[in-house]
C-alpha cells in the first residue's frame, strides 16, 4: 500500500499547526496636541501565543514586549486584554519627543512581519475659528509645550499688532503652567465684542512658536439676532506664520 504524505503545513498554511497572523485595520496616522493621552492600536487576528513587540524607529531597542516595558519611561505603557485581538500602546502626557515612526511587530522566523504607525504632537495650538455677535464675550486659548522647559511667556497679537490687557476695555490675557507637561496656557478675553475685534489673532511663545486662527464679529441689532445679519471678517491665516511687530 501507497500512502501519499502532504507536505507539511499544506493544509494549514505556512505555519503549520496554527493559522496565519494577520494584521487588521487600525488608525495609522494620528496626530495628539502635547499632553494628550495617546493610544496606538495594533490589532492581530491570530496571534496564537505570541506576543507583539513596539518600537520606536529607528531604535531597535523595544519599548514593550508582550505586556511588559521594557524602557525607563513613565509615559510609556501597553494595554492587552485577555482573548482581545488589541495591543495598545499608551503614551500618557504626549509630547515633542514621541513624535515619529512606530513599528509593531509579530514576532515570526524571518521578523517582516511589521506594521508602521506615524505620530505627530502639536508642540503650539490655539482655538478654531470663532463667531461672536457684538457685544457678546469671546476668548483664544493657546497652548505651547516646549522640550525641555516651559515656554517663558505667550504674546498676543490681532492683525500684526501686539495686544495687552486692557481692564477699562474689557480685555484680558491669563496665564497658567504646567510644570509637568511643560506648558503653557494663555487665554485671551473680550468682555464685550465690537466690530473692530474682526481679525487674525496670533499667539507666539518667547522660542519663537506661532499659531494663527480669526474672529468674525457680527453686527447683531438684538440679542435674537444670530447669524442672518451681515458680518464683518478680516482674515483667516490660521496654521500659518506671521511675523507680528515688535
Amino acid at each position: 500500500m501507497v500512502v501519499a504524505q502532504l507536505p507539511f503545513g499544506s493544509r494549514h498554511g505556512v505555519s503549520g499547526r496554527y493559522p496565519i497572523p494577520k494584521f487588521m485595520e487600525t488608525d495609522t496616522n494620528l496626530t495628539a496636541s502635547a499632553g494628550d493621552r495617546v493610544v496606538l492600536v495594533c490589532r492581530v487576528e491570530n496571534l496564537g501565543t505570541r506576543e507583539i513587540i513596539w518600537r520606536k524607529l529607528p531604535s531597535v531597542t523595544p519599548l514593550t514586549i508582550g505586556g511588559y516595558v521594557y524602557v525607563n519611561d513613565v509615559t510609556i505603557s501597553v494595554e492587552h486584554a485577555r482573548e482581545s485581538e488589541d495591543w495598545k500602546l499608551i503614551i500618557s502626557g504626549a509630547h515633542s519627543r514621541h513624535s515619529g515612526e512606530y513599528e509593531c511587530q509579530v514576532p515570526t522566523a524571518d521578523k517582516q512581519m511589521r506594521k508602521q504607525f506615524y505620530l505627530t504632537v502639536t508642540v503650539i495650538y490655539i482655538s478654531d475659528r470663532q463667531h461672536v455677535n457684538t457685544d457678546e464675550p469671546f476668548e483664544i486659548s493657546c497652548n505651547a509645550t516646549g522640550d525641555d522647559f516651559v515656554p517663558d511667556n505667550i504674546d498676543w497679537f490681532k492683525n500684526g499688532q501686539k495686544l495687552q490687557s486692557d481692564v477699562g476695555k474689557g480685555v484680558s490675557i491669563k496665564f497658567s503652567v504646567s510644570m509637568e507637561t511643560k506648558t503653557i496656557k494663555s487665554t485671551f478675553r473680550v468682555a464685550h465684542a465690537n466690530m473692530t475685534d474682526a481679525g487674525t489673532y496670533t499667539c507666539r511663545t518667547s522660542n519663537s512658536l506661532v499659531e494663527s486662527t480669526s474672529v468674525v464679529v457680527l453686527y447683531a441689532t438684538s440679542k435674537n439676532s444670530k447669524r442672518e445679519n451681515n458680518f464683518v471678517e478680516v482674515g483667516s491665516i490660521a496654521n500659518s506664520y506671521i511675523s507680528p511687530t515688535n
